[in-house]
């Protein structure tokens, strides 16, 4: 069984069920104004910041990472001269960054670029990060996507997020309510887990005081962050680092004093910022392509019968297009990096090849 270590000055490593929390030594160039890792539609509050990049199942099977541009061309992204750090994929047919070079790297964002629009993003704003890998200097170019925080906080830990929830939360103690978790969250990510081997805890009573000894990225699939937290009795367990932030609302999985209630509030704030834009963007999609096809596009997923445009709102660019035969007809494929494909004929999607399978007809995407 893989132990959790507590390392003095040096790197944390908590090990869970098929996980491991990593946190380097966190620096940053700015001080970061916001209360989430994910800042929507808005990535000017970015600029000056360290993106982490954070280790990848889904990319290391892949051979690397998708998305990392030599150049500011979204057109070319996966050209194979503009690739950065060009591998070829373990499957498939387009390029990725080398995974064993790019995990773990740190980038500041420089600048920020709007690209024009296409006619099948005319009504998003697209943006391109500039970024600099803090080891070589290297210059290159990432493009970024105001509406999908899973897309986003899958792959970056924003070090000035992870510096400013380290300041907020270590070092202070917490009582356990006892209240149930939020059921829609994956079950990985649902109450509180010993450290040791990630089971889950269910023999820790309300009224139990805790003390927040770190704030580190859980090793996985999505590499969230959490906080590890101590107790005498009940030893050491961890939780999202948005348990801990929500201390005042009658849902609250935590209650503490100080400052907290006022950062759980600019922190909700903001969430609900974003949220408002996804729904504002939710309401044009419905109102240019109907109810059934608006709420699909919104919510990242495709069906067939949707036009190439439609495809391309809500999976984004593919990583390479290939045109096959199939008896008289000429059938475009597209393929993404989690494995998935597209069969566009004449512009309309006739079919998919996706890794999750479909649920009433409508295939569910990774993004």
């Amino acid at each position: 069984m893989k132990k959790l270590l507590f390392l003095p000055l040096a790197l944390l490593v908590v090990t869970a069920a098929n996980a491991q929390v990593k946190s380097k030594g966190a620096q940053t160039s700015l001080q970061y104004d916001s209360m989430v890792n994910f800042v929507g539609p808005k990535p000017q509050l970015l600029k000056g910041q360290t993106l982490r990049l954070k280790e990848s199942e889904e990319a290391e099977a892949a051979g690397g990472y998708e998305g990392f541009m030599k150049r500011a061309d979204p057109d070319f992204a996966t050209a194979p001269s503009n690739v950065y750090k060009r591998v070829p994929a373990k499957s498939g047919f387009y390029s990725v960054s080398d995974y064993d070079f790019m995990r773990g790297r740190d980038f500041i964002v420089t600048g920020i670029v709007q690209q024009n629009a296409t006619a099948a993003t005319s009504n998003m704003k697209v943006y391109t990060l500039e970024l600099q890998e803090k080891e070589t200097g290297d210059r290159l170019y990432y493009d970024y996507d105001g509406y999908n925080a899973d897309l986003f906080n899958e792959k970056f830990i924003v070090v000035g997020y992870m510096d400013k929830m380290k300041k907020l939360l270590v070092g202070r103690d917490f009582v356990y309510t006892g209240k149930e978790f939020d059921k829609k969250r994956s079950a990985d990510y649902r109450g509180l887990r010993n450290v040791e081997n990630g089971t889950l805890r269910t023999d820790i009573p309300a009224g139990t005081s805790f003390h927040c000894e770190d704030v580190v990225l859980e090793d996985g699939n999505q590499h969230r962050l959490v906080a590890v937290l101590s107790n005498p009795t009940f030893g050491s367990v961890y939780t999202l680092t948005a348990d801990l932030l929500n201390t005042s609302g009658a849902d609250r999985k935590f209650t503490t004093t100080g400052d907290m209630n006022n950062a759980a509030i600019a922190a909700q704030k903001q969430t609900d910022d974003i949220q408002q834009s996804l729904e504002a963007r939710k309401k044009e999609y419905i109102m240019k392509f109907g109810q059934e096809n608006g709420t699909l596009i919104a919510e990242g997923k495709v069906k067939v019968g949707m036009t190439k445009e439609m495809c391309i709102l809500a999976m984004g660019q593919p990583l390479g297009i290939a045109t096959i035969q199939e008896g008289k007809d000429l059938v475009e494929q597209w393929e993404y990096v989690s494995g998935d494909y597209l069969y566009l004929r004449n512009g309309i999607l006739i079919r998919t090849n996706f890794v999750q399978p479909y649920i009433d007809g409508v295939s569910s995407t990774w993004r």
